[in-house]
């Protein structure tokens, strides 16, 4: 964590770099982005970025890099819409990884969504200031997510209105992780009515007002989705339930 902007400058020099991972240099700031662009913009796919030392105005200069396909911040903190919204140009992006995003708002995330079909994978950690708002616009754009992880922790916005709007519009999810969400009760049901054939694996650490009988009835539907309760347990089907309807595999 020792390296800085002039170091990394020396490496950008010597060679145009297509993945670059600076995410534990805290050290890092504005200067190494002007490199990653004067030297790296027609090579670079993939990079990871302490956002601890940046600022909007030096994140929004991301949007420079246009091949990236993959990209990651974490520690956020600081960092909000008049900066992220500038992610929307990146059109070649297949994965958005954000961490304790405290401050981005449904307003930001409903333009990356349209702005950003191809999205396969999203995460956005500690997004307190997103509600149901941001997660519609995420369904009605995002159909080729694959993977989704959301978590809240101190303001709970997100709902079942939300949720049921994302599983209901993007039906090539996998894998959906939620975590800390407790304003959320009831979206689950929905998955075997729409029968999500893609969805393997649902993890609610945190979730704790989702009922645990009603999450063993879903299970008991759907043999092939893997859920992961409010602490971490695996969800078994409710057997009952199994033997009585005889339930397959959508």
């Amino acid at each position: 964590d020792r390296v800085t902007d002039g170091g990394l400058e020396v490496l950008l020099r010597a060679r145009s770099l297509a993945r670059l991972d600076a995410s534990y240099l805290l050290e890092v700031r504005l200067r190494t982005i002007e490199n990653l662009i004067k030297y790296c913009a027609s090579s670079l796919t993939s990079l990871w970025l302490d956002g601890g030392n940046l600022t909007d105005d030096d994140v929004s200069k991301l949007a420079r890099l246009p091949l990236l396909s993959y990209l990651e911040i974490q520690y956020c903190d600081e960092l909000g819409d008049p900066g992220l919204v500038h992610f929307s140009s990146l059109t070649n992006l297949r994965s958005l990884k954000l961490g304790r995003c405290f401050s981005i708002t449904s307003s930001c995330v409903g333009i990356l969504a349209a702005a950003l079909p191809s999205l396969q994978e999203l995460v956005l950690s500690d997004c307190s200031d997103l509600d149901d708002v941001g997660l519609i616009e995420i369904g009605r754009h995002c159909h080729s997510l694959i993977h989704l992880e959301l978590s809240q922790s101190y303001r709970h916005t997100i709902t079942d209105v939300g949720l049921g709007a994302v599983i209901a519009g993007c039906t090539s999810l996998q894998s959906l992780t939620l975590r800390g969400l407790k304003a959320v009760r009831t979206f689950v049901t929905l998955i075997p009515v729409l029968q999500l054939r893609h969805l393997r694996t649902l993890h609610l650490g945190g979730c704790q007002n989702i009922a645990t009988a009603l999450l063993e009835t879903v299970a008991a539907f759907c043999p092939s989705l893997t859920i992961y309760g409010h602490y971490a347990h695996k969800v078994k089907p409710c057997k009952a339930l199994v033997e009585e309807l005889g339930v397959v595999d959508f």
